[in-house]
Protein backbone atom coordinates (compact mmCIF):
# COMPACT_ATOMS: atom_id res chain seq x y z
CA UNK A 1 0.00 0.00 0.00
CA UNK A 2 1.24 3.12 -1.12
CA UNK A 3 0.27 6.38 1.49
CA UNK A 4 -0.59 9.58 0.33
CA UNK A 5 0.17 12.53 2.47
CA UNK A 6 -1.48 16.01 2.12
CA UNK A 7 -0.20 19.20 3.29
CA UNK A 8 -2.73 22.24 3.15
CA UNK A 9 -2.26 26.00 4.63
CA UNK A 10 -5.43 24.87 6.19
CA UNK A 11 -3.95 22.87 8.50
CA UNK A 12 -0.69 24.61 8.64
CA UNK A 13 1.81 22.19 7.20
CA UNK A 14 0.63 19.26 8.93
CA UNK A 15 -0.88 16.43 6.83
CA UNK A 16 -3.38 13.52 6.86
CA UNK A 17 -2.40 10.28 6.40
CA UNK A 18 -4.35 8.25 3.93
CA UNK A 19 -3.52 4.51 2.44
CA UNK A 20 -3.94 4.50 -0.84
CA UNK A 21 -4.28 1.34 -2.83
CA UNK A 22 -1.41 0.29 -5.08
CA UNK A 23 -1.11 0.21 -9.08
CA UNK A 24 -3.07 2.18 -11.05
CA UNK A 25 -5.85 2.44 -8.67
CA UNK A 26 -3.41 4.30 -6.48
CA UNK A 27 -2.88 6.73 -9.56
CA UNK A 28 -6.30 6.93 -10.02
CA UNK A 29 -7.21 7.93 -6.65
CA UNK A 30 -4.24 10.18 -6.38
CA UNK A 31 -5.15 11.91 -9.21
CA UNK A 32 -8.43 12.44 -8.32
CA UNK A 33 -7.24 13.56 -5.24
CA UNK A 34 -5.01 16.49 -7.24
CA UNK A 35 -8.20 17.61 -8.63
CA UNK A 36 -10.18 18.23 -5.65
CA UNK A 37 -7.06 20.38 -4.46
CA UNK A 38 -6.25 22.37 -7.78
CA UNK A 39 -9.84 22.71 -8.13
CA UNK A 40 -10.22 24.22 -4.64
CA UNK A 41 -7.11 26.29 -4.85
CA UNK A 42 -8.79 28.21 -8.20
CA UNK A 43 -10.50 29.88 -6.02
CA UNK A 44 -8.33 31.62 -3.45
CA UNK A 45 -7.74 35.10 -4.11
CA UNK A 46 -3.71 34.47 -3.63
CA UNK A 47 -3.60 31.95 -6.40
CA UNK A 48 -5.57 34.25 -8.64
CA UNK A 49 -3.20 37.65 -7.67
CA UNK A 50 -0.42 35.23 -8.31
CA UNK A 51 -1.72 34.61 -12.12
CA UNK A 52 -2.68 37.85 -12.61
CA UNK A 53 1.15 39.43 -11.27
CA UNK A 54 2.72 36.27 -13.61
CA UNK A 55 0.48 36.95 -16.58
CA UNK A 56 0.55 41.02 -16.27
CA UNK A 57 2.69 41.61 -19.61
CA UNK A 58 1.01 39.52 -21.68
CA UNK A 59 -1.82 40.75 -23.61
CA UNK A 60 -5.24 40.08 -22.56
CA UNK A 61 -6.57 38.51 -25.53
CA UNK A 62 -2.71 36.52 -26.51
CA UNK A 63 -4.26 32.90 -24.66
CA UNK A 64 -1.26 31.16 -25.49
CA UNK A 65 0.97 33.93 -24.35
CA UNK A 66 -0.56 33.57 -21.25
CA UNK A 67 0.05 29.85 -20.74
CA UNK A 68 3.27 30.22 -21.12
CA UNK A 69 3.95 32.98 -19.02
CA UNK A 70 1.97 30.33 -16.04
CA UNK A 71 4.93 27.77 -17.47
CA UNK A 72 7.93 29.69 -17.34
CA UNK A 73 7.01 31.13 -13.94
CA UNK A 74 6.26 27.62 -12.15
CA UNK A 75 9.39 25.90 -13.79
CA UNK A 76 11.60 29.00 -12.77
CA UNK A 77 10.23 29.81 -9.31
CA UNK A 78 9.13 26.06 -7.62
CA UNK A 79 11.85 24.28 -7.29
CA UNK A 80 11.58 20.60 -8.17
CA UNK A 81 11.93 18.85 -4.88
CA UNK A 82 11.70 14.72 -4.81
CA UNK A 83 8.85 13.26 -2.29
CA UNK A 84 9.19 11.40 0.96
CA UNK A 85 11.28 7.45 0.23
CA UNK A 86 8.10 6.11 1.27
CA UNK A 87 4.98 8.04 0.47
CA UNK A 88 3.59 10.12 -2.01
CA UNK A 89 2.98 13.91 -1.01
CA UNK A 90 0.38 16.35 -2.22
CA UNK A 91 1.34 19.94 -0.99
CA UNK A 92 -1.82 22.22 -1.28
CA UNK A 93 -1.74 24.96 -4.45
CA UNK A 94 -1.58 28.05 -2.00
CA UNK A 95 1.42 26.36 -0.08
CA UNK A 96 3.57 25.75 -2.48
CA UNK A 97 3.26 29.29 -3.67
CA UNK A 98 4.64 29.78 0.09
CA UNK A 99 7.33 26.99 0.10
CA UNK A 100 8.10 27.05 -3.58
CA UNK A 101 9.10 23.41 -3.68
CA UNK A 102 7.39 20.16 -4.88
CA UNK A 103 7.33 17.30 -6.88
CA UNK A 104 5.47 17.28 -10.49
CA UNK A 105 2.36 16.61 -8.88
CA UNK A 106 2.53 19.59 -6.83
CA UNK A 107 3.81 21.72 -9.79
CA UNK A 108 0.60 20.15 -11.95
CA UNK A 109 -1.67 21.35 -9.20
CA UNK A 110 -0.19 24.89 -9.38
CA UNK A 111 -0.48 24.95 -12.56
CA UNK A 112 -3.75 23.76 -12.76
CA UNK A 113 -4.95 25.91 -10.11
CA UNK A 114 -3.73 29.26 -12.01
CA UNK A 115 -4.47 28.58 -15.11
CA UNK A 116 -8.13 27.74 -13.76
CA UNK A 117 -8.06 30.89 -11.73
CA UNK A 118 -7.60 32.96 -15.20
CA UNK A 119 -10.45 31.13 -17.65
CA UNK A 120 -8.64 28.26 -18.87
CA UNK A 121 -10.01 24.34 -19.12
CA UNK A 122 -7.07 22.20 -17.60
CA UNK A 123 -6.55 18.48 -17.22
CA UNK A 124 -3.76 16.01 -15.77
CA UNK A 125 -2.16 13.30 -17.18
CA UNK A 126 -0.16 10.59 -15.45
CA UNK A 127 2.32 8.61 -17.67
CA UNK A 128 4.16 5.69 -17.79
CA UNK A 129 7.45 5.85 -19.78
CA UNK A 130 8.73 2.29 -19.93
CA UNK A 131 6.32 -0.61 -18.35
CA UNK A 132 2.41 0.50 -18.86
CA UNK A 133 1.65 0.12 -15.02
CA UNK A 134 4.76 2.01 -13.81
CA UNK A 135 3.35 5.81 -13.41
CA UNK A 136 6.39 7.57 -12.84
CA UNK A 137 5.34 11.58 -14.06
CA UNK A 138 1.87 13.71 -14.10
CA UNK A 139 1.48 17.10 -15.59
CA UNK A 140 -1.62 19.48 -16.44
CA UNK A 141 -2.48 20.15 -19.71
CA UNK A 142 -4.22 23.11 -20.91
CA UNK A 143 -7.01 23.31 -23.68
CA UNK A 144 -6.54 26.03 -26.24
CA UNK A 145 -8.94 26.86 -29.42
CA UNK A 146 -12.11 24.34 -29.95
CA UNK A 147 -10.63 21.24 -28.64
CA UNK A 148 -6.88 20.86 -28.55
CA UNK A 149 -4.77 20.07 -25.71
CA UNK A 150 -1.24 21.16 -25.04
CA UNK A 151 1.13 20.12 -22.44
CA UNK A 152 2.37 22.40 -19.49
CA UNK A 153 5.26 20.69 -18.18
CA UNK A 154 7.39 22.74 -15.67
CA UNK A 155 9.59 20.20 -14.19
CA UNK A 156 11.52 20.18 -17.69
CA UNK A 157 13.08 22.71 -19.97
CA UNK A 158 10.51 22.22 -23.13
CA UNK A 159 7.81 24.45 -24.74
CA UNK A 160 3.90 24.32 -24.33
CA UNK A 161 3.10 21.62 -26.26
CA UNK A 162 6.27 19.60 -25.70
CA UNK A 163 4.78 15.44 -24.91
CA UNK A 164 7.20 12.73 -23.64
CA UNK A 165 7.28 9.58 -25.19
CA UNK A 166 4.81 7.12 -23.15
CA UNK A 167 3.87 3.72 -22.93
CA UNK A 168 0.78 4.04 -21.14
CA UNK A 169 -1.21 7.35 -19.70
CA UNK A 170 -4.24 7.86 -17.68
CA UNK A 171 -6.07 11.40 -18.46
CA UNK A 172 -8.21 12.98 -15.78
CA UNK A 173 -10.47 16.10 -16.77
CA UNK A 174 -11.07 18.61 -13.76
Amino acid sequence: MAILLESSLRIKRSGNLERMPDGVAGVRNTLDRMIQMANAASLNVDVRSAAEDIVAFVDGKDFSGQVEAIQSWVRDHIRYLRDHVSAETLIDPVLLLQTKAGDCDDHSMLVAALLMAIGFTVRFQAIAPNDPNDFQHVYAEVKLGQNEWYSVETTELVPVGWQPLVVNRITRYI
